[in-house]
């Protein structure tokens, strides 16, 4: 009896010519996010250049050129994701429930939340500077930190390939460290009860998030139960 490599060409089964929902829906994803991203980042890099503007027709100042880098970073952070969100492999493995994806769209877009609220008109300079810092900082690491996930970035729960090196090496979710840290410097820039709630509350549902990713990745890859064990998830020596 011949084996199967020995089957004649012309006996082969031919692929099937439907195409994949999967396929279809993720291609969907794909594109809607990718193209929703990339105006974000639109709309950020038009708001840098008309900060800039007003550089050139007053005399500049330090908290005018911490603003533009400020916004500046959140639109190159931006523009990366929608890239990320085009060319990202397929997931391995997904998690299952409602909850996890809540968990993880409110934990990634709560903050823009922040925009609604009055901007404090009278925010002492040295608050704008500190607010800059860790606008600037948390995206730049961001985007170092996108650029060593790269095509593993997903916003759910997924599993497409496991990144441990470089950051990933120090504590587990070091893009959501990163995050975390410029939504704080934007929250400043409104500094209230509602703007401290909306912080918490973000920071409550990513802890939330990154609890459903790890148990995606535990399943996916036998590897991770090591690598969890040997790495923090947020601060190395105490979370």
């Amino acid at each position: 009896m011949p084996s199967e490599s020995a089957i004649r060409t012309d006996e082969r089964p031919r692929p099937s010519k439907d195409i994949d929902p999967a396929w279809l829906i993720d291609t969907a994803m794909r594109g809607t996010l990718g193209v929703g991203f990339a105006l974000i980042a639109g709309f950020y890099a038009s708001s840098a250049i008309g900060v800039a503007g007003r550089i050139e027709r007053a005399a500049p100042s330090l908290s005018l050129v911490a603003e533009v880098l400020s916004i500046a970073v959140i639109a190159a952070f931006t523009l990366l994701m929608a890239w990320l969100f085009v060319i990202r492999l397929r997931p391995l493995r997904k998690s299952h429930g409602v909850w996890p994806r809540v968990s993880a769209l409110v934990g990634g877009f709560l903050n823009f939340s922040l925009l609604l609220l009055p901007r404090i008109a009278d925010l002492p300079i040295a608050a704008k500077l500190f607010s800059s810092a860790l606008v600037i900082s948390g995206n730049a690491l961001a985007v170092a930190i996108l650029f060593q996930l790269g095509r593993s970035f997903s916003i759910m729960p997924e599993a497409r390939r496991l990144v441990t090196s470089g950051a990933y090496g120090i504590v587990r979710h070091p893009l959501y460290l990163a995050e975390f840290v410029a939504t704080v410097g934007v929250g400043i820039q409104f500094m209230s009860a509602w703007a401290v709630a909306i912080v918490v509350t973000q920071f409550a549902f990513q802890i939330a998030r990154m609890r459903n990713e790890e148990r995606v990745l535990t399943s996916s890859f036998p590897e991770y139960d090591d690598y969890r064990r040997r790495t923090a998830r947020l601060i190395p020596g105490i979370y």
